[in-house]
C-alpha cells in the first residue's frame, strides 16, 4: 500500500477556500500537483525523461464480489479474494466469468460446494487431503464458461472425495490421485456437462487379485468365484473378503480380464463376468485346466463386476485357482 502525503478527500479539494489569503495560492497549487504525480507514480514512468507518462505495470484493489455486468461492447477485468490470495477474472456483458491466472487453493478437510465456496473465483488446481471420512466436493456452476478447466487432488492414501456436478451427478470417487475435468458449455449442472481429461492415481482404478485355496461346488448353477488374494488396488474399490466384487467408482471404459483353475469337472464350463448382479457376458470356456478371456465394458462409477464359473453338466468339481484384473482405459 503507498503512502501519500496529502489524503485525497473533500477536505483536500476545498482548499483554498474562498477567503483564504491570496498569498496561499502557489502553495496550494504546489501540494495538487505533488498528490497528483504521486498517485501517478505508482502505476507509471515519471523520471523526467521520454518514458514519463508510461505504465511500468497495472495495480488492481482486490475486490470482494464481482462489479456489474458490464455494458454491451465492453469488458471488465477485476481481482477478486480466492483461498490462495487474489486471481484474476474477466467479466464479459453475458456476466460470464474467465480466470486469467489459473489459482491454487487447498481446500480444509471438510465438504466443499465450490460455488458457494468461491463464487466466481473458483481456482483451477485443488488440493484436499481428507481424513476420517468421505469428502463431497461439489463442482461450481453459476459463473463457469464453456472450456473452464479445473482438477482436484487428493493426497490422502486411505479416504476418497466424492466429486459430483452442481447438481449431484457423478464425476468420481477416487483417493490418492487427481482428476482434471473440462467444462462443455456454460454454466454446467449435471455430469454430463463436464468431460474428465486427466486421471492419475485412485481417479484411473486397477485391481489385480487372484484365487488361492480350492473352492467347492456342489450346484449346476453358476457360482460366485471367491476371488480372494488381492495383489493391488489403486481405489480401494475391489473386496476380496466378503463380496469377491469390484466396484470402480470412476465413470469409464476398463479392460477386464478373467483366467480360472478347475479340477474333476465332467464338461466345459463357461467363465462368467457379472455387472450389477446380472450375467453381463461369458469371457471364455475352461475345463480342468487354465481357460478365460477379456471384454471392455463400461461403467457409471456405481456398477460391481463379479466372476462366476457355470457348468450347466456338473454340479460336484472344485475352482482351484485363477487370477482376475481390471483396469481403467478411458472415460
Amino acid at each position: 500500500m503507498t503512502v501519500f502525503t496529502q489524503t485525497w478527500n473533500a477536505a483536500f479539494e476545498a482548499l483554498p477556500a474562498d477567503g483564504n489569503n491570496i498569498s496561499e495560492g502557489a502553495q496550494r497549487i504546489r501540494n495538487h500537483r505533488k498528490a497528483v504525480r504521486e498517485r501517478l507514480e505508482v502505476d507509471h514512468s515519471w523520471a523526467g525523461d521520454q518514458y514519463d507518462g508510461e505504465h511500468k505495470q497495472i495495480t488492481l484493489k482486490e475486490q470482494g464480489a464481482l462489479p456489474s455486468t458490464p455494458a454491451a461492447g465492453t469488458g471488465i477485468v477485476t481481482p477478486l479474494a480466492r483461498g490462495d490470495g487474489t486471481g484474476l477474472f474477466l467479466l464479459d456483458t453475458n456476466a460470464m466469468v474467465g480466470e486469467l491466472d489459473g489459482g491454487f487453493a487447498t481446500l480444509t478437510d471438510a465438504a466443499h460446494d465450490l460455488d458457494s465456496d468461491y463464487g466466481a473465483a473458483v481456482p483451477r488446481f485443488l488440493v484436499i487431503t481428507p481424513t476420517g471420512t468421505e469428502r463431497q466436493i461439489d463442482l461450481p456452476s453459476a459463473a463457469v464458461r464453456a472450456g473452464r478447466v479445473i482438477t482436484l487432488v487428493n493426497l490422502s492414501t486411505t479416504i476418497k472425495v466424492n466429486l459430483l456436478s452442481s447438481a449431484g451427478g457423478l464425476i468420481g470417487k477416487y483417493l490418492n490421485g487427481h482428476l482434471t475435468v473440462v467444462a462443455l458449455q456454460d454454466a454446467p449442472t449435471a455430469a454430463a456437462h463436464w468431460l474428465t481429461i486427466n486421471h492419475t492415481g485412485g481417479a484411473a482404478p486397477s485391481f489385480s487379485a487372484t484365487k488361492t485355496g480350492s473352492q467347492q461346488v456342489s450346484t449346476a448353477d453358476p457360482t460366485k468365484i471367491e476371488v480372494n488374494n488381492e495383489i493391488f488396488d489403486t481405489n480401494l474399490d475391489f473386496d476380496p473378503v466378503t463380496n469377491y466384487r469390484w466396484l470402480p467408482t470412476i465413470p469409464g471404459k476398463y479392460l477386464v480380464t478373467a483366467f480360472s483353475n478347475t479340477a474333476n469337472l465332467s464338461a466345459f464350463a463357461e467363465i462368467e463376468l457379472w455387472k450389477g448382479g446380472v450375467r453381463y457376458a461369458t469371457l471364455g470356456l475352461q475345463y480342468n485346466d487354465f481357460g478365460g478371456g477379456s471384454l471392455i465394458v463400461e461403467s457409471d462409477g456405481t456398477n460391481y463386476f463379479e466372476f462366476y464359473l457355470d457348468s450347466a453338466a456338473d454340479s460336484a468339481y472344485q475352482i482351484t485357482g485363477g487370477i482376475y484384473s481390471g483396469s481403467f482405459l478411458h472415460t
